[in-house]
């Protein structure tokens, strides 16, 4: 989106951050913290120039850290590259905001410019455009006479909602993306070895080279830990160790799971085929699931659909495959994958549907259904299952309905999805408390 700069209200916050560069670079020498003044609707950040080259995979992240019992916490920030490490603090102030939250993302326009040591830029926000930095339930999002959103009656298979894993607005604040996760919870003499502690160990190995610090790095990470007085280190603060049996417990890893992405239009018409084949391209380099499933396709698959299809449903299994079975991922790859077309008809709409199913012993599939309807906002439902098979899905694919006119079953979703981050919080402060 293009903004006009030439207005009274822009020139004149151009010239006053020219004017304040001394004050930013004063503060930045003096206090070695990022700032962020929130002004109505502008936010001013002060942070230091990068004159660094970033080759390679770039980390960043942060960590809350308490001096001592009674302290006040402090949040740090970090972002590496290389050998090259940076630790830091942020100051918030907040004078008369207007903003969704804190600091949403610019959606009305922005200006930088660098002077000596420092990056000065000044955002400005749309009060009327939601954060996507706001956590909001799911009541607020799924309403009557919106996109439609789908999902399942009751907990069919034991599924229940764990998770809002992504929601997209338009211009106009309209929602037009929605995706929710399902899963059951087996009893622990299902499988036994299968522990969310096993899961965690099994994802931290994935791509293990992206996402470890270089052994230079970390020692600079250390080093600048110790000069902020955190007496904690690099892996000690981000390398999870497994509970002791008794102290702390998970619940099994989920056997069963769903992913419903609800959207409306065509994905297809409004990006260009040229765009969605670099996408992937870039997205491939960064999934460990999508290129093993898609090497592994036959020659049937390949038949029924394009490459980019192929890869399009490959890639969508990401999330239930590092959520659930990331341990299964290769040996779900060579089982003998098929191509299935048809058609579902799903709460008064008629769908065509893509899918790929993969017939392990714990069964993968993807999907996506396009509504058969001549319109821009049709519906799409697409996703992934796993440990569901072929024919359970297809019953509850067809059973499933709108959910914005069914306030009970929202509620029903969003009080699972409550239980579940509740369970995560218990664990991590049970961890917490055995790491000090």
């Amino acid at each position: 989106m293009k903004h006009n700069y030439n207005t009274p209200t822009w020139i004149s916050i151009i010239i006053l951050s020219l004017l304040t560069s001394p004050l930013a670079i004063a503060w930045l020498l003096l206090t070695r913290r990022e700032l962020y003044l929130q002004f109505g609707t502008f936010t001013y950040r002060v942070a230091p120039q990068d004159h660094s080259q970033s080759v390679g995979t770039v980390h960043w992240g942060g960590f809350i850290f308490q001096p001592k019992p009674n302290s006040r916490p402090r949040q740090i920030h970090f972002s590496a590259s290389g050998g090259n490490v940076r630790l830091y603090q942020r100051t918030y102030i907040r004078l008369l905001p207007r903003c969704p939250d804190r600091f949403p993302p610019a959606s009305a326009g922005g200006i930088s410019h660098s002077i000596g040591p420092v990056d000065i830029r000044v955002t400005r926000c749309d009060p009327k455009q939601p954060s996507f930095r706001g956590r909001r339930r799911l009541p607020e999002i799924v309403k009557p006479g919106r996109m439609p959103v789908f999902g399942p009656v009751g907990s069919p298979l034991g599924l229940q909602c764990v998770g809002i894993e992504g929601s997209e607005y338009d211009s106009t604040s309209s929602l037009r993306s929605l995706a929710l996760v399902f899963a059951n919870g087996p009893t622990e003499h299902e499988d036994p070895t299968r522990t969310q502690e096993y899961l965690d160990q099994v994802r931290r190995d994935l791509n293990k080279e992206d996402r470890e610090l270089p052994e230079e790095a970390a020692r600079e990470f250390n080093r600048q830990l110790r000069k902020m007085g955190v007496g904690s280190s690099y892996d000690q603060l981000f390398h999870l160790k497994q509970a002791e049996p008794g102290i702390s417990s998970r619940p099994p890893a989920p056997t069963t799971a769903l992913q419903l992405i609800s959207s409306t239009g065509s994905s297809g018409e409004e990006r260009p085929r040229e765009i969605r084949e670099w996408h992937l391209q870039h997205i491939f380099k960064h999934d460990p699931f999508g290129p093993q499933l898609f090497d592994g396709l036959p020659r049937e698959v390949r038949e029924q659909f394009s490459d980019l299809e192929c890869k399009e449903l490959c890639h969508q299994a990401y999330s239930v495959l590092f959520g659930y079975a990331a341990d299964f991922a290769e040996d779900i790859a060579l089982t003998n994958a098929q191509a299935i077309k048809r058609q579902f008809n799903i709460d008064v709409l008629e769908f065509d549907a893509d899918l790929i199913y993969w017939p392990y012993t714990k069964p993968l599939s993807t999907f996506r259904l396009e509504q058969v309807a001549d319109s821009p906002d049709r519906s799409i439902l697409s996703g992934a299952a796993y440990g569901i098979p072929y024919e359970q899905l297809m019953d509850l694919l067809e059973s499933l309905i709108i959910i914005n006119d069914h306030p009970d079953i929202i509620s029903q979703y969003q009080a699972a999805i409550d239980e579940q981050e509740e369970r995560i919080r218990s664990y991590f402060s049970s961890w917490a408390k055995q790491s000090q």
